[in-house]
């Protein structure tokens, strides 16, 4: 089963993609705040998910 990390980037669709990914049954997640200062073994996951964010696009240096 696919490890899926979900990046909060304090939004509210970030619950939005969770239950998509839960509802899923395809992968298991974890999710983490996007200034999380360390993730522990981040090479264990399959694949990264970031939310979209507050703002703007042009924002998105601000994000993770």
């Amino acid at each position: 089963m696919q490890r899926v990390l979900l990046v909060d980037n304090y939004d509210s669709f970030t619950y939005n993609l969770a239950q998509l990914l839960d509802e899923s049954n395809l992968c298991t997640f974890e999710i983490i705040k996007n200034d999380a200062e360390k993730v522990d073994e981040i090479s264990e996951f399959d694949n990264i998910l970031k939310s979209p964010g507050p703002g703007l696009p042009k924002d998105t240096e601000k994000l993770f």
